[in-house]
């Protein structure tokens, strides 16, 4: 009796003993997949065993491609640096992207698709242009270096076109002339790229500050700048240095987007009641 005791307690003490091991072993399994779990019971059971590289597929380019546009600039992407990264060659990649333009169009989608474009609404038609502005920043920003991208590719994936489709919508339903509404699809993208790209430059070019206080920094560096050239020289530069250099980031960005929502107004109401295509020469109005 005593011995079989003792051998259901060491047994007992045994179990408690590896269970900790065994239940956060289980644990962990249970998150991967079954091709996972096998080879990760493979690698175990024979020390010599090299786990199958997982395979090439569009999403792991795609993740591939912002990874490395975060990490060093668009003007470091290439179809041969993500394969280097998923450790494989250029030619496996084309099996899923075309080209490098191709992945141009597939990342602006991405991005695209990261944010919902209202529905037209004419009451509000200068606050949902500004809206859209601010969602197209916000989804830049967090997909580092794709604002370089979007300006040198001319959108025409799904996603892209459908915040497309409703920009002209809203510009329209806004009271806004067809041909202003079609060229300010084009304008107003560029100045939100413009400002995410240089916001991007910044970013990488930092110190790892918080980027408000570089901004900052920066700020109070020009201000003393402006103020020490000579005023025979730059008069206004230096009379006026205080608003030169007043306002943030997100300052600047709000009046750059109500000058070209007040701009595109404008124009629309002077533009000439005539086709589309008898555009007339706004060089000779300024």
């Amino acid at each position: 009796m005593v011995y079989v005791l003792r051998t259901v307690y060491g047994l007992r003490t045994l179990f408690y003993f590896r269970t900790p091991f065994v239940s956060s072993t289980l644990f962990a399994m249970a998150k991967k997949t079954r091709e996972e779990r096998e080879e990760l019971w493979r690698s175990r059971l024979d020390p010599t065993y090299k786990p199958r590289k997982k395979p090439i597929t569009l999403e792991r380019i795609v993740e591939t491609a912002f990874a490395i546009m975060a990490k060093d600039g668009y003007e470091a992407l290439s179809m041969r640096r993500i394969a280097q990264e998923l450790g494989t060659g250029p030619a496996s990649l084309y099996a899923h992207v075309e080209s490098k333009a191709e992945l141009d169009r597939i990342l602006i989608d991405e991005m695209a698709g990261s944010f919902d474009p209202p529905v037209p609404d004419p009451e509000r038609w200068r606050e949902q242009v500004k809206d859209v502005g601010r969602a197209m920043r916000t989804a830049m920003n967090e997909h580092a270096g794709i604002a370089r991208a979007v300006m040198g590719v001319v959108p025409t994936s799904e996603k892209a076109m459908v915040a497309a489709d409703s920009m002209v919508g809203i510009l329209i339903e806004g009271g806004l002339h067809p041909q202003v509404a079609a060229w300010a699809v084009d304008l107003l993208p560029l100045y939100v790229a413009a400002v995410s790209f240089e916001e991007s430059i910044q970013e990488r070019a930092g110190d790892g500050r918080p980027l408000e206080k570089q901004e900052a920094d920066l700020v109070e560096q020009l201000h003393t700048f402006f103020s020490s050239l000579p005023p025979e020289r730059f008069p206004n530069l230096t009379a006026n240095a205080d608003v030169l250099t007043t306002g943030s980031g997100d300052d600047r960005f709000e009046f750059g987007m109500s000058v070209l929502v007040a701009g595109l107004e404008a124009v629309s109401n002077s533009w000439p009641e005539a086709k589309p295509a008898d555009v007339p020469d706004l060089r000779a109005e300024a």
